[in-house]
């Protein structure tokens, strides 16, 4: 897990700030995006060690990002948060294969717990 580099996909500007300090702090090498078009003008898929995506943003949801990532044969582990569950929402995120879906605000051990499983896993592979 020493030197993973954590994608945070988030419109909401504080959110992002606080989700990437949180992982520094937790010796993470953390980038932030401001939307979905950003992370994947960036390169930033063929960096990402885990990804981690909000549900609700203007332009290309966290879902329809995960479909294109997987249209495109990027599996890199997926965390999708989001601060507005609605029915059959969680039955939507199971469908595009997200290792975690994690409502806001995100608790610390939570949130720690889900990236280091999801890092965990993808390394076994």
């Amino acid at each position: 897990m020493a030197n993973a580099i954590i994608s945070i996909i988030d419109d909401d500007v504080a959110v992002r700030k606080s989700l990437e300090s949180l992982l520094r702090s937790a010796n993470f090498d953390v980038e932030g995006f401001g939307s979905a078009e950003e992370f994947l003008s960036s390169g930033g898929p063929v960096r990402a060690d885990c990804i981690i995506s909000d549900i609700y943003m203007s332009g290309i949801s966290g879902i329809e990002l995960k479909r294109r990532l997987n249209a495109d044969r990027c599996f890199t582990p997926f965390i999708l948060i989001t601060g507005a569950v609605e029915d059959r929402l969680e039955e939507l995120v199971k469908t595009v294969g997200v290792v975690s879906f994690l409502s806001k605000p995100v608790k610390v051990a939570v949130l720690l717990s889900a990236v280091g499983q999801a890092i965990r896993g993808s390394e076994k592979k």
